[in-house]
């Protein structure tokens, strides 16, 4: 039976190191949630942030742009945002129906990019400068440097986003890992799972990583968050933990994790700003 890896115990560990670090800044931080949608999903994504933040001493204000507005009048709106006072801006996902969540994100200045995706952070994690990129991607990365890994060892990533995939596959390799991005098309995926000493899944697809896809020495760390009769599960079928050598859970495994990270990200836009 797999070790499972306590993503809550990493977050907690991470939160105790990150507190005294925003209070050393000697200021009081304030980030902007902006929100173009009212929904159970919205709620829930910045609910977790929220609750960090409070106990950080982080405060935490939301902007909602009027239901229905238009894609120019929402990027007026952000761009105000951005230019008052706030530390740090995040976009709360889902945006509206008809509204491009990319160009949104790209706004945001990139010291005040709590998400880590701008296009100057993600082309700075190219060039190793890892201080500021994408908090799912982050978390995952501290996780896999957890596990005391042979250096050069193969990590597989079944997943090619702007927020998972590829920043974690360039941040790994910074690292000095052996990386391969595998995607829908990828050709005998499962073989090259399989060889793999971890296996990154964020497929979005429930119960997709089986047996066939590990060995038993594999570190599978699951990034999938999905819904499946009512509960919330990962890309890891239930047995999988009876295959492999380590395993991180849904919930409780990487979600923690990237919630403390964007915190990394205020802190480290903080100190680029020099504010």
């Amino acid at each position: 039976m797999a070790v499972v890896i306590d993503g809550k115990s990493l977050a907690k560990e991470l939160e105790e190191d990150i507190r005294p670090k925003l209070l050393e800044l000697g200021k009081e931080i304030r980030i902007c949630e902006f929100s173009t949608i009212e929904s159970a999903d919205s709620a829930s994504y910045g609910k977790a942030r929220r609750n960090l933040a409070k106990r950080l001493g982080v405060e935490i204000d939301t902007v909602t742009v009027r239901e229905g507005s238009a894609q120019g009048e929402v990027e007026k709106e952000l761009a105000r945002v951005c230019n008052s006072g706030y530390d740090s801006v995040f976009v709360n996902m889902p945006v509206a129906k008809g509204l491009d969540a990319s160009k949104l994100q790209s706004m945001i200045p990139p010291h005040k990019d709590m998400d880590g995706i701008s296009p100057l952070n993600l082309g700075n994690l190219m060039l190793k400068d890892d201080s500021i990129y994408p908090a799912t991607a982050r978390s995952i990365a501290y996780i896999i440097g957890k596990q005391k890994l042979e250096v050069g060892s193969e990590i597989c990533i079944i997943n090619r986003s702007v927020i998972i995939g590829r920043p974690l596959a360039i941040a790994l390799l910074n690292k000095d890992y052996s990386i391969t991005i595998c995607h829908s098309k990828t050709i005998n995926l499962k073989d090259k799972a399989k060889r793999a000493r971890v296996v990154v899944t964020a497929t979005g697809r429930a119960g997709f990583l089986t047996e066939e896809y590990v060995s038993r020495d594999s570190i599978v760390i699951d990034a999938s968050v999905n819904s499946l009769d009512g509960k919330l599960v990962g890309d890891s079928s239930p047995s999988l933990p009876e295959f492999v050598e380590r395993i991180t859970p849904v919930p409780g495994g990487v979600g923690p994790v990237t919630n403390v990270m964007a915190f990394y990200n205020v802190y480290s836009g903080i100190r680029k700003s020099g504010a």
